[in-house]
């Protein structure tokens, strides 16, 4: 009989001001009716490791090693592809290892069971490393319910766990901790304990997803750190982590490069499981946004230094494409259906089933591409490119008189208004009592995204 995985269920929040994350350290209820006992504090340090191609978050897995109280347990946790809610319900394997008999992350140490979580995750068997360290004040306090609904005489178990974590996120591995830390968040857990149920836990998340101050998150912290890291350059003061005005234009570009290609990463999974459109779409996005930074400010790199990073995007756009053609043929195929009457509902059925073979093999060959050598290339070598500065950028001419303006302070400003000369060129086709052909609304349309 296969063994069967051991689940975490939890809501999670966003908490966006200290006033929220007081209440919770030091009200008395969650909410009217359960009771909070008392706070207890921890710390844990989690450092997350996964393969240069990520292979791992890829295929919906986060693995980590937790060092708390003396202890070090290693983590296997899928990841969800939910939005918009805060319950989390998904695998969870923990296990107690011994640092001094072998090196992160210590699978070897490991059950056959959390072992399998992790290689079918790593299907090529690349070398896991450090991505993400997160360092956790966490501040765990008791939920217990009613006294009316206790046994008479005895103090019922308590239902869940609530937890209000700040975390600080970190670069790669705990050796990177002398910094300090590149981003800081704080969150909100819940977390069901064996005498809970799902019921009262939904309960619990619908009640606190009303309260000012708390925002849903089905995402990891995992995702989370890393999302928030992208949008950083690797050797930026933290005082100035982001764009600045006095940034080599070519190093702009490079930001924006990490930032997509993250996207495209953080969304492979939803897509690869396909119960949500909006992650293909999301993937699609990303490559689009990339593919728009280069016509703008490719220019300030050598060609070849980034011709082969766009040609593995471009084939997987080709493919994200056909799959979110079909996923909109589709989706207006049922609307229209809905509006006919009963009678004429076949022969649009028959439609659907035609375009939804035609998606199902669109899919195939997207999932093929996603588990290919190429895709895999491509992310481990956009990835290296978009983490060091400098590489890949024409020979800088600033010392020339007179100098080349290359700064984004200088460039941005005359970049900007020539877009927007460019979508207000468009205004005469609008004051004309013709209507505007549709390949001028198009070409409109896409200045527009051009400018933003």
């Amino acid at each position: 009989m296969t063994p069967i995985d051991p689940r975490e269920i939890e809501a999670k929040f966003e908490i966006l001001n200290d006033k929220t994350a007081e209440r919770f350290a030091a009200g008395k209820s969650l909410v009217p009716g359960y009771t909070l006992l008392r706070a207890q504090t921890t710390e844990h340090l989690d450092v997350y490791y996964d393969t240069a191609a990520f292979d791992l978050i890829r295929r919906g897995l986060a693995l980590r090693t937790r060092k708390s109280g003396g202890g070090t347990l290693v983590t296997a946790k899928t990841l969800e592809v939910r939005r918009g809610t805060a319950l989390v319900d998904r695998i969870e394997r923990e296990e107690n290892v011994s640092p001094a008999a072998g090196k992160p992350p210590y699978l070897d140490q490991c059950s056959d069971a959390l072992q399998a979580l992790a290689a079918t995750r790593n299907p090529d068997g690349r070398r896991l490393r450090p991505t993400v360290t997160l360092r956790q004040l966490r501040l765990k306090r008791l939920v217990q319910q009613p006294r009316g609904k206790r046994k008479r005489g005895k103090e019922s178990p308590p239902l869940a766990e609530l937890s209000v974590d700040e975390v600080n996120v970190y670069r790669g591995g705990a050796k990177n901790m002398s910094a300090s830390p590149a981003v800081c968040f704080r969150e909100l857990e819940l977390e069901m304990l064996p005498d809970g149920d799902a019921d009262t836990l939904n309960r619990f998340s619908t009640r606190l997803n009303t309260r000012t101050g708390l925002k849903a998150r089905s995402a990891s912290k995992l995702e989370a750190g890393l999302e928030a890291l992208s949008g950083m350059a690797h050797d930026a003061a933290v005082a100035n982590p982001n764009i600045q005005p006095d940034m080599h234009m070519a190093e702009a570009c490079r930001l924006i490069w990490q930032q997509q290609l993250m996207q495209v990463i953080l969304h492979e999974y939803g897509a690869r499981v396909g119960e949500d459109p909006e992650y293909v779409h999301e993937m699609r996005v990303a490559i689009r946004r990339a593919r728009t930074a280069e016509t703008l400010f490719g220019h300030y790199f050598r060609r070849s230094a980034i011709k082969p990073y766009f040609s593995g995007l471009r084939r997987l756009g080709k493919r994200l494409g056909a799959v979110r053609d079909l996923d909109v043929a589709l989706e207006n195929l049922r609307d229209f259906r809905a509006t006919l009457p009963q009678a004429e509902q076949a022969n649009a059925l028959q439609l659907e089933d035609f375009v939804q073979e035609r998606h199902a093999a669109a899919r195939q060959e997207l999932l093929a591409w996603l588990d290919g050598a190429e895709h895999a290339e491509t992310l481990i070598g956009f990835s290296k490119f978009t983490r060091k500065s400098g590489k890949g950028v024409k020979a800088s001419i600033a010392e020339k008189t007179p100098p080349e303006p290359l700064q984004v302070r200088h460039v941005m400003p005359g970049i900007i208004m020539a877009r927007f000369a460019r979508v207000r060129a468009y205004e005469p086709l609008f004051e004309r009592s013709a209507a505007v052909p549709g390949e001028q609304m198009h070409a409109l349309r896409i200045e527009c995204k051009y400018l933003r």
